[in-house]
């Protein structure tokens, strides 16, 4: 089964990789930041880890272990490659 929520998660985490940070919103940039476990991101929006977590909710915050495998999955693949 599809899952959008972490589809959108992943596809945000992505372009704030490839340098597109600024240009997500807040709630997409705390995500980002807890999935690539950037601490200087999170630092940058002005919110503290427990203020994400309340912020990010628990949809989306149930998706962010995935999105952090999905992303690692892909990285170690096309480091191997």
């Amino acid at each position: 089964m599809r899952d959008d929520e972490l589809d959108f998660i992943i596809l945000k985490c992505r372009l704030a990789k490839k340098g597109h940070f600024k240009n997500l919103s807040t709630t997409e940039k705390l995500a980002a930041a807890m999935v690539w476990n950037r601490p200087d991101w999170l630092a940058s929006t002005g919110y503290t880890f427990a203020e994400a977590i309340d912020r990010l909710g628990p949809v989306w915050l149930a998706r962010i272990p995935a999105a952090e495998r999905v992303l690692r999955d892909e990285e170690a693949s096309n480091s191997a490659a």
